[in-house]
């Protein structure tokens, strides 16, 4: 594992985290104005960045499928969780959620993975 990769291990850690307070605080304590790209757009993006770190945690692919896998599921358990901290569940929102990932599988594969090739830095 190179020290890139760590990196992003941890990074989807602490964003995994991120994404998992955010979305089981109860409703009064989320500004509103972070509701105004709306809900949807937040899931898909906020999975689409979690889903970016766990794919640049390693170069495996049967590791890149397992973290996602377990992204998506992370996302799915906050869900069923959801209705005991105030909030509701939603099947659009795990939609939002699988989306993100599977667009954040599309972006690493043709916008950063080539980039991290052209310039080397799978070896830092």
């Amino acid at each position: 594992m190179t020290k890139l990769n760590r990196y992003a291990l941890n990074a989807w850690l602490l964003s995994l985290t991120a994404v998992a307070v955010g979305s089981l605080l109860p409703l009064n304590k989320v500004p509103s104005d972070v509701f105004m790209l709306g809900d949807k757009f937040l899931h898909a993006g906020g999975y689409a960045v979690v889903s970016i770190f766990a794919l640049g945690a390693s170069m495996k692919n049967s590791r890149q499928v397992t973290l996602l896998l377990v992204t998506f599921g992370a996302s799915v358990v906050i869900e069923f969780l959801q209705p005991y901290s105030g909030r509701s569940f939603e099947i659009w929102d795990i939609l939002a959620n699988g989306f993100g990932v599977i667009l954040a599988v599309f972006i690493f594969q043709y916008a950063i993975f080539p980039l991290v090739e052209k310039y080397k830095l799978n070896k830092i």
